[in-house]
């Protein structure tokens, strides 16, 4: 079994002292002191073989960790590479009026929908809108809960209700 050699550390006198058993006993020395302990400490683990069963140990872990990243690494799915979403265009009147009778509201409103967002930027709260269909979706379902679940032909048949009792 190898040993360490006493003249390692130039300058220190070594002396056969038994080392102190626990770490606090090293904190209140000087370096100094405090060198020569660590030496006796780590001769006394070397000769009993412990410090090369935890160096050989320690060894072991490590391998075992890099081998349990690399199967991890290797059971990773590639990302899926997202297709980019299409730019953002604002909408004209017309299309948001397109946009208010295919959800079944007035074209007004399609109208009231362009003029609230161009005023706030396109912006739903504080992000950018991403769908104008989606927020016009939204702005119709608002409409019909503040209409009692009105659609645009019940409307036209209460006006046309409304005109036949006034002749």
């Amino acid at each position: 079994m190898a040993t360490f050699d006493e003249n390692y550390l130039p300058g220190l006198q070594m002396q056969r002292a038994a080392p102190p058993q626990s770490d606090a006993a090293l904190l209140p020395r000087s370096p100094a002191e405090r060198m020569k302990l660590l030496y006796w400490q780590l001769r006394g683990l070397w000769d009993s073989g412990e410090l090369s069963y935890r160096v050989e140990r320690f060894r072991f872990c490590l391998t075992l960790a890099h081998g349990l990243v690399a199967e991890a690494e290797a059971r990773k799915r590639p990302a899926k590479a997202r297709e980019p979403a299409p730019a953002f265009s604002r909408p004209t009147p017309a299309d948001c009026e397109l946009l208010a009778t295919q959800c079944g509201i007035p074209t007004i409103e399609g109208r009231k929908f362009h003029s609230y967002y161009e005023a706030n930027g396109w912006r739903v709260g504080r992000n950018p809108m991403r769908s104008v269909s989606a927020a016009m979706a939204h702005w119709a379902l608002n409409w019909r809960s503040r209409n009692n679940g009105a659609t645009v032909k019940s409307l036209v048949e209460r006006r046309l209700d409304r005109l036949e009792r006034n002749k």
